[in-house]
């Protein structure tokens, strides 16, 4: 299945010269990287968090050891004054209660399964809280009262309760688990007073083993910083390009860049620049940042040190996720271009007089991104949205998706309730973490209140069957695809809302059926092999055309089951409702990891838990009917007794379920009011599913506490 950008296009834009600057590896000659200290660490290519020398430049790994670019961070102090990754001594370490066995031993082959054996001399810290609870207290104090942050590489040997907090009156804690080292942080934490310190609590019984515990100021956490028996700072990263007037592929009066970049971490309380050519300070700037409050990339063109075009794309980042931006600039205007969202604003004059280009914050080093940049390619011709796409998309297993339909695909993106895009921005930070090295941009081409089929709706439609032409949603669709200058792989489609009012009426289940298939018929015809993702109709409080919902959902598993590049995305049903139909806020970002999950797998990635368990069988017996259900990541569900969401019709009579309780993990066991006649019917999730308590809804016990899948089986 073909699913990477820009193909076709040209290596460069609009013909000029290019230069691709990789940051994973090496540094390319153009580039000078900066960092004046000995304590910063990366992990290298074999997966082994290491310390670095001065000045060099931090490309760093996952723990696999898989590329992900050059780390780019401000500058941090760790308070902690012990020796943090060789330990050779208890010193540092103070015992605030309890009778715990404090010392230091060896723990090789627990640290290098966690990839932590060559950072320090291979020893650790250790306390056995014996048989009774303890606090131990590690030197280093918070100096001022200002948010901080605590973290410490551990791992916990028994079954008793440990934790990482700050001493004081703070009540906040994160608890360690699992007998393997992870990285254990506490973070955005106010304290009480500067006296306080980092704190673990072991509860009797406890053996913890640690290494590398770290106390910084800040919201959140960066990257481990080696003490040695005093605080150590952390230089900020720099890197830059001297003169890059210079360069036969660099014009300040016309040109692109494409960024690849990962922010691993975001909201924070200034923007996080991902690219700035300067005049060697903001007065005269072509750049692109994130914005601190929205998350969403924003320009920053500035000349005479007046700001010119400062537009935001409306679509947020994910943390820990690959993005990709692309800006361009010639007289008079400025483009950036992201998720498919193109914003151009004219302005005069045009910057002038760029000395430097700086990678991963601004001049002075100031308002870092804390993340990694992979790739910048920058050209000297301006590009259009098109051409700007295929250079930022061009790296094999990037995805493009785009969605179709109606409001519920929309909200993803501006919700009803309060017009966020948690949505989106739920997807990316989990579509980051299934696929950390590819890139997925998600735009959106739904329309609200739109019909599949124009017998639903003369006005607000995708497809006129008498005709065979697209209507003013498909049409609109389209021109954002191409402002955009976007070639999709994958279409999330949800739609069926406007149809099911009319299935029935003015619309037939055919004719609903025909006009999906030749919507994206015609889409698979423009771009080729187009993988379509339902969101399956979910539940409304309100609805009076009855059986127009249970069709459109019907039809939509139709779909899955005849074509094969028709896949299921993720159930709605459970979600809280903001009106009638819409999902509330926190429905959204529910909803967004669900749905990364069904993309990546709909791109052929294995992915457990993506679907959720569904029905495979019922065999009635009197007034009994037992349904079986199979897992997916899941090994059992909730609730026990009092579930809600199933239906069962005797032919066209329906027969009321008095109890349903579930019999194993596997099984539930529904009971009849009487004994049905005719043909049997099950169905769990039925037409809108009126007065349904979600509260009451089968649930797994996975990672997302998937809802069963809705479904129907004649017995």
């Amino acid at each position: 299945m073909l699913m990477t950008l820009g193909r076709g296009l040209s290596p460069a834009a609009s013909g000029g010269a290019a230069r691709a600057l990789d940051l994973t590896a090496a540094l390319p000659s153009e580039i000078t990287y900066t960092r004046n200290d000995t304590v910063a660490t990366r992990r290298n290519a074999s997966g082994k968090l290491v310390a670095l020398a001065a000045h060099a430049a931090r490309f760093d790994h996952d723990a696999a050891g898989n590329p992900l670019g050059l780390l780019v961070e401000g500058s941090r102090q760790n308070k902690c004054t012990l020796y943090n990754a060789s330990p050779t001594t208890t010193t540092g370490l103070t015992v605030a209660s309890g009778t715990p066995t404090l010392s230091i031993v060896t723990d090789a082959t627990a640290l290098a399964a966690a990839g932590l054996d060559q950072i320090g001399n291979g020893n650790v810290f250790k306390i056995d809280a014996g048989g009774v609870d303890c606090n131990v207290d590690l030197d280093g104090m918070t100096g001022n009262t200002n948010p901080h942050s605590f973290s410490v590489y551990a791992r916990l040997v028994g079954g008793s309760i440990a934790r990482l907090k700050r001493n004081g009156s703070g009540s906040n804690y994160t608890t360690f688990s699992g007998t393997s080292y992870a990285r254990y942080k506490l973070e955005n934490e106010t304290p009480s007073s500067t006296t306080n310190l980092l704190r673990l609590q072991v509860n009797a019984g406890g053996v913890l083993y640690f290494i590398l515990p770290q106390l910084e100021e800040g919201a959140f956490c960066s990257s481990a910083i080696v003490t040695s028996g005093a605080a150590a700072t952390r230089a900020a990263d720099e890197v830059k390009i001297t003169a890059p007037g210079g360069k036969f592929w660099f014009s300040e009066k016309q040109g692109y860049a494409a960024v690849r970049y990962r922010p691993l971490v975001l909201g924070l309380s200034s923007d996080q620049f991902v690219l700035t050519l300067h005049s060697g300070n903001s007065n005269e700037t072509i750049g692109v940042r994130v914005n601190k409050t929205d998350k969403d990339i924003q320009a920053w063109f500035r000349s005479g040190n007046v700001s010119l075009n400062s537009l935001s794309n409306d679509v947020p980042n994910g943390a820990g996720a690959l993005h990709v931006l692309g800006v361009a600039w010639k007289p008079g205007s400025g483009t950036i271009l992201q998720n498919g969202v193109a914003r151009v604003q004219a302005y005069s004059p045009s910057p002038t007089g760029i000395t430097e280009a700086n990678f991963g914050h601004r001049n002075s080093i100031s308002e870092p991104l804390w993340g990694h940049i992979e790739r910048v390619e920058i050209g000297n011709r301006s590009a259009t949205p098109g051409l700007l796409s295929a250079r930022m998309h061009n790296r094999p297993g990037d995805l493009l998706i785009v969605s179709g339909g109606q409001s519920l695909a929309s909200g993803y993106f501006e919700s009803q309730e309060s017009g966020g895009a948690g949505g989106v921005a739920a997807f990316s930070t989990a579509m980051g973490a299934l696929r950390p090295r590819t890139v997925a941009s998600f735009t959106n081409g739904a329309t609200g209140g739109t019909a599949a089929s124009k017998t639903s709706d003369a006005s607000l439609y995708w497809w006129d069957l008498a005709t065979s032409t697209r209507g003013p949603a498909f049409d609109t669709f389209y021109n954002n695809l191409g402002a955009g200058g976007l070639n999709p792989g994958i279409l999330f489609w949800a739609q069926g809302e406007a149809d099911s009012h009319q299935i029935g009426l003015t619309t037939t289940r055919q004719q609903y059926k025909d006009a999906l298939i030749a919507i994206f018929g015609d889409i698979r015809a423009r771009f080729g092999d187009v993988q379509v993702v339902f969101q399956r109709i979910g539940r409304r409080t309100s609805f009076s055309n009855t059986g127009g919902v249970q069709t459109v959902r019907e039809v939509q598993q139709e779909m899955i089951d005849t074509y094969t590049w028709c896949h299921e995305g993720p159930e709605s049903y459970d979600v809280g409702l903001f009106d009638v139909v819409h999902p509330d806020d926190a429905g959204y970002a529910a909803l967004g990891p669900r749905l990364a999950r069904c993309i990546a797998k709909a791109a052929g990635d294995t992915v457990p838990g993506a679907i959720g368990p569904r029905m495979t069988g019922a065999v009635r017996t009197g007034t009994s009917v037992a349904v079986t259900i199979a897992h997916d990541s899941g090994t059992d569900f909730t609730p026990a007794s009092g579930i809600e969401g199933f239906s069962f019709f005797g032919g066209a009579s329906s027969i009321s379920i008095t109890a349903a309780v579930r019999t194993n993990a596997t099984t539930i066991t529904l009971t009849l009011a009487s004994t049905p006649t005719g043909v049997e019917t099950l169905y769990y999730g039925y037409d809108a599913m009126l007065g349904l308590n979600t509260a009451n809804v089968v649930r797994d016990n996975s990672a997302l506490t998937m809802p069963l899948r809705t479904g129907k089986i004649v017995l």
